[in-house]
């Protein structure tokens, strides 16, 4: 979510999309540190913002609402919203408001950008297959020969056959 790409979000054309998103994000973020008590709470807050004609169970949501607005109005300072991840249904272009909702979870990190090895990476890792290769190579050499010298030595000649047979005596 840290982001801020908006392309494939089912509510990105909202206005202050991004704000509502982050809106949810901090709301998500915020049971980190409350009572599980709250979350009901806090989980209505999250689908009011996104669905304003949804039913709120009290006043407890509008308070977390409220919160998250405030924070908003100061640009949420010191929150990471890269711990915030966003999971989008299939088509989120499907104008149906009953369809499938998005999912807001918390990570360790998403990543910034998407992961992509730099060059020096396969470069060492290359060199390491080469290296592995070559001892795998050099190993396997020695054995054969040492297992071709052994059968030399401890092989007895055929039947018949001795350092004599060729002479008569």
């Amino acid at each position: 979510m840290g982001a801020g790409n908006l392309g494939l979000l089912r509510y990105r054309q909202l206005p202050g999309a991004l704000v509502l998103y982050d809106e949810a994000g901090w709301l998500l973020l915020q049971t980190r540190v409350t009572s599980p008590s709250q979350w009901k709470d806090i989980n209505y807050a999250v689908w009011h913002i996104f669905a304003p004609n949804s039913p709120l169970s009290g006043t407890a949501p509008l308070y977390w609402l409220d919160l998250a607005q405030q924070e908003a109005n100061i640009g949420f300072p010191s929150v990471d919203f890269y711990q915030v991840g966003i999971y989008t249904p299939i088509n989120p272009f499907d104008p149906d408001p009953n369809g499938p909702q998005e999912l807001l979870t918390i990570g360790p990190n998403f990543p910034k950008d998407p992961v992509v090895p730099k060059p020096a990476t396969f470069l060492l890792l290359g060199s390491g297959l080469a290296g592995l290769s070559e001892r795998t190579r050099y190993s396997f050499r020695s054995a054969v020969q040492f297992i071709t010298s052994a059968r030399a030595v401890s092989t007895p000649p055929p039947d018949g056959l001795t350092q004599n047979a060729g002479r008569r005596g």
